[in-house]
Order: structure tokens, then sequence, then C-alpha cells
């Protein structure tokens, strides 16, 4: 009996090194693809935080006024700080007086004061480059026409801000004076990428007139019986300067300045 079993062992032993070897399971592939397309977007886009360009937020101006809107995309211009320098003294001396902060109301309710600054965003898909500039287009007169002979406004500690990474192909001017009635000023300009690449021009950016450390809180207006009142918030990096020999007249002066965004980039600005 143990002589069977042997040559059974042996038989079935024999039979699995005589059996074929499974083959591995086959795999099988195949490949979708997925899509997006853009195209150039002619919407306004709101104003943001001049210290976070993230944030929207909600400007004021001085006054109370209304916010004129944003011009529409894709290139567009979405807001620029109007400036007041308060209510001063007629006085025979040369005077330079400091434009109030810009105000604003974040999302959340929240009521804060940044530097005053002026927001382009690009939106066009093309990344051929565009030019910001800034023109006074009158003096500083009074509803009867009386001018304030003399008076310039100056940008200071002007910075670029952007959610956009920055690579350099956007510059700007640190510093400028507005001449009335004088020619646009290049004051920030985004460079065209080379064929079929792409750079840091799209979306939106800031020119920020200084910062946190530009924000004063010592300076005020005067009533007309003399007294002061003070201002909340100014903003240093912007001031209007006045020659003493200027005749003054107990009256509010305005000018208007006019910011342009151009299609054609400029030379790098410095």
């Amino acid at each position: 009996m143990n002589k069977k079993v042997t040559i059974a062992s042996i038989t079935f032993a024999s039979l699995l090194l005589l059996a074929p070897a499974v083959s591995a399971d086959t795999v099988n592939t195949y490949s979708s693809t997925g899509s997006v397309g853009y195209t150039a977007s002619t919407d306004p886009t709101n104003p943001v935080d001049p210290t976070d360009p993230t944030t929207p937020v909600t400007p004021e101006t001085p006054g109370g006024k209304v916010v004129t809107p944003g011009t529409n995309g894709p290139l567009s211009i979405d807001f620029a700080s109007s400036l007041d320098f308060g209510v001063q003294k007629i006085t025979a001396s040369d005077a330079t007086y400091q434009a109030s902060a810009q105000g604003y109301t974040k999302a959340d309710g929240t009521k804060t004061t940044g530097p005053d600054y002026v927001q382009i965003t690009d939106n066009r898909g093309s990344f051929a480059g565009w030019t910001l500039s800034a023109q006074q287009l009158n003096d500083f007169k009074t509803a009867s026409g009386v001018v304030l002979q003399g008076a310039q406004v100056a940008f200071t500690g002007a910075n670029h801000v952007s959610a956009t990474t920055a690579d350099g192909s956007v510059t700007n001017k640190d510093s400028f004076t507005l001449t009335p009635g004088g020619g646009a000023i290049d004051v920030m300009s985004g460079a065209a990428a080379t064929t079929e690449t792409v750079n840091g021009t799209s979306g939106t950016h800031l020119l920020d007139f200084g910062d946190a450390s530009s924000l004063k809180t010592d300076q005020v207006s005067y009533n007309a019986d003399g007294t002061t009142v003070a201002r909340p918030s100014t903003d240093s990096a912007v001031t209007l300067s006045v020659p003493g020999k200027s005749a003054k007249v107990a009256a509010s002066y305005t000018t208007t300045i006019q910011w342009t965004i151009g299609n054609t980039p400029s030379e790098t600005i410095n």
C-alpha cells in the first residue's frame, strides 16, 4: 500500500511540473483629456486694500462724496484716491500740507485708513504690457476762478503692491511732482512678455504712496473762527506745497488729477 501511495505522489508531482505557467492578468489603459479656455474679461474690478491686495474694500472719499466707479476691463483703472489737504490758515510763508489718508471699510464692517493709492487691472490675457500715467489738468482754483499760483502736488515713497508674483516686470517711479497743465508723467509700467510666455503684469496692481509709517495723526484743520480740529489721519507721502507769495482768498480750491492706463509699455520706470 505504501508503494502505491509513493507512485501516485510522484505521478502528481510530475503533472505539476509539466503544466504550462499561468500568465499575469493583462492591464489595458485609455487616456481621456481635460480642457479649459479663457477670454478677456470686460467686467470692472472692485477696489482692494492698499495694504493687502487680496482683500476687497469699500473706499471712502473726502467729505463723504460718492466714489467714482472704476472703468470697465479688460485693461482698467479701478480706483484712485481723492486728495484732501484740509482747511489751512492764510499765510505769507511757504507751507506744505499733507493729504488725507485713504479711508475704507473692510468686508467685516471695520473702518480703517491706509496710504493713498491708485489701482489698475489687466485682464486681457495678452501680456502685451501697459503704462499708467498721471496728469494734473489745471491749477488749484476757486469756484469763481481764482488760481492758487505755484501750488504743486508731490507723491513720494511710491511702491508697487500686487497679489501677483513679483518678477521685475512691473516698475514704477519712487516719486514725482505734478505741474498744473503740464504733460502726463508715466508712473508705473508693466513690460510686455516675450512671445508665447507670461510674466507678472496681469491681474490687479496698486501703486501705494507711502505705507503704514507714512500715516500721521498730528495734523489739524482750521475753522472759520481760528479754532482747530484734528484731522483723523494723513498721508505724509502726498503733499501740497504752496508758496507764501501766492495770493489766497478765504475759499475752497480744487483741481483735477487724471490717471490714464495705456496698452503700450514704457521703458523701465524708476
